[in-house]
């Protein structure tokens, strides 16, 4: 059985179905047979969905992968201060690298340390060009993922000051045949980059990420991602604690002050997680993971084997089945 990894680099577990469901608005269940087909090694067929859930299922699909790719953590410091300290076995590929990002870049943008970018006023591109310097930082992006974690915050800023240049005009899905994959990796660079411009935590983008799209407020997710860089968390925690900071109030942050009590509140929280199969007032029926009781009229207890019917709770008890002569 495979492991499945989202955004490149974040294993994917069973008590993230939760969290994965809220986050890309897709019913746990449809979540669950997503992961099980692809850890499978089954093919999900997108028909069988229709309307927006087929939208939304298609962007997730395309976040998916059965291989990590290395994440970086240096998104702090400076192109140069890495090419130097490579081994000298990637001292050539990297520095091969760095002169296919920057040669046509640099002649329109100047180039700051963490991989901003501001746009030479006395030498704007054209929008043909624009394209063409995006295309070549995915270019770049699959030589090596040495530099990924530079190269993404490159691609939210350059992104983000070419749409402030050009407005409407430029659109990102004309670079070159972009791939869904590619598209949304764009999306979420520029939406990444203008959140924290200016103030980069000395994390890696996908701790911002995770921070990003979490829906909580932005002192909440400013805390999380703060004690993330004091107690060395992954990106991962940064996830789970925001989802749990969304489900308990900030109140539970408070007293993190260690990276083994932030595991220990997240191991406690999975373990008071149950398994519940509810019914609405529509007649629609859906499977999530809580620590609250959800509401409907028919509610069933999965770990504790209890079903409430319209505020009636009984056993669950399962008949002995005859056996054969």
């Amino acid at each position: 059985m495979k492991d499945i990894y989202i955004d490149g680099n974040v294993k994917i577990e069973d008590e993230d179905i939760t969290y994965l469901s809220e986050e890309y608005s897709i019913p746990c269940d449809v979540i669950a047979e997503i992961i099980a087909k692809l850890k499978n090694d089954k093919e999900v067929n997108t028909e069988a969905y229709s309307g927006v859930l087929k939208t939304r299922v298609e962007t997730f699909l395309s976040l998916l992968s059965d291989k990590v790719e290395e994440d970086t953590e240096w998104s702090s410091f400076p192109v140069v201060q890495y090419v130097t300290t490579v081994t000298e076995e990637k001292e050539t590929q990297v520095a091969s690298l760095m002169r296919i990002v920057t040669d046509p870049i640099s002649n329109f943008f100047t180039i700051r340390e963490g991989g901003q970018a501001t746009l030479r006023a006395n030498n704007p591109p054209t929008i043909k060009e624009a394209y063409e310097v995006i295309d070549r930082i995915f270019v770049a992006r699959d030589l090596t993922n040495k530099i990924d974690d530079y190269s993404t915050w490159l691609l939210g800023s350059i992104t983000s000051e070419l749409e402030n240049y050009f407005g409407a005009e430029f659109d990102v899905s004309q670079v070159g045949e972009i791939s869904d994959k590619a598209y949304n990796t764009i999306v979420t660079a520029v939406g990444v980059f203008k959140e924290y411009n200016g103030k980069q935590f000395k994390l890696s983008f996908s701790h911002h990420k995770e921070a990003y799209y979490a829906k909580i407020s932005k002192e909440d997710k400013n805390t999380i991602l703060q004690k993330a860089e004091d107690l060395g968390l992954s990106a991962k925690h940064v996830r789970k604690l925001a989802s749990l900071c969304k489900k308990l109030g900030s109140e539970i942050l408070a007293d993190i002050d260690t990276k083994e009590k932030a595991e220990d509140i997240i191991a406690a929280c999975k373990e008071n997680t149950l398994d519940y199969v509810v019914c609405d007032e529509e007649n629609l029926w859906t499977r999530t993971k809580t620590m609250n009781k959800p509401t409907g009229k028919i509610v069933i207890d999965l770990k504790n084997n209890k079903i409430e019917i319209e505020g009636k709770t009984m056993e669950l008890r399962h008949r002995n089945m005859p056996t054969k002569p």
